[in-house]
């Protein structure tokens, strides 16, 4: 997962969502659309663009879970 940039896209979405409450499943499923579909091409280069240093820290600190600011 520290490596799958489609686990960033999600960290982002987390994060919007984080304090709302939905009634009910299909609320929920709306509420991810349109955090899914807000998120911008700059937002995703910037999580690409952090993937070289991911790569050294998940080498360095033995395949332990890695953050980032963005990630």
């Amino acid at each position: 997962p520290d490596l799958n940039p489609i686990e960033a896209c999600w960290n982002i979405i987390k994060i919007r969502i984080r304090y709302k409450v939905w009634t009910d499943l299909e609320e929920l499923k709306r509420a991810l659309q349109e955090e899914w579909d807000k998120i911008t091409m700059e937002e995703i280069r910037a999580r690409i663009s952090e993937m070289p240093q991911r790569c050294k820290d998940l080498v360095k600190y033995s395949r332990k879970p890695i953050k980032s600011k963005l990630w």
